[in-house]
Parts: C-alpha cells; structure tokens; sequence
C-alpha cells in the first residue's frame, strides 16, 4: 500500500526490495505497480525533453520573425 500511496503523491522515484514481489495476486499487482511508475516517470521525461525543444523552437522563430518585422519597417522608411 505504501508504493501505491507514494505513486499516487507523484513520487516516481521509489524502490521495491525484490523479496516483496511474492508469487501471488499482490505481488503481480506490486510488480505492475513497479511498471507504470517507470512508464509515467520515462514520459514525464519525454514530455519535459520535448517542451524543452519546442521552447527553442518558439523562440527563434520569435527571433526570425522581430528580424523580418524590422526590416520590414527599415524598406517602409526607405
């Protein structure tokens, strides 16, 4: 209970002693438990790593475009 507790906190970052993975139905569901914690955690990474991205993205883009805005305005002046 106390794993499935610290996932549901967002506490991704938990260990399990292999000695309480027993054989039955608790121990499958601690197992599965183990696996969607690693999942959610490695896309919580995969999102952050893309966000970091986009923001390089958007923000040349946003540096292309106030270059292109003023030279815009210095043709309009000419």
């Amino acid at each position: 209970m106390w794993f499935a507790s610290q996932v549901a906190k967002g506490q991704l970052n938990n260990t399990i002693d292999e000695r309480e993975l027993t054989k039955d139905e608790l121990g499958s569901l601690l197992n599965e438990l183990v696996s969607m914690q690693n999942n959610v955690h490695s896309l919580i990474s995969e999102v952050s790593d893309s966000t970091i991205q986009l923001t390089a993205a958007v923000e040349e883009v946003s540096a292309i475009s106030a270059q292109t805005a003023l030279r815009v305005q210095n043709r309009q002046l000419e």
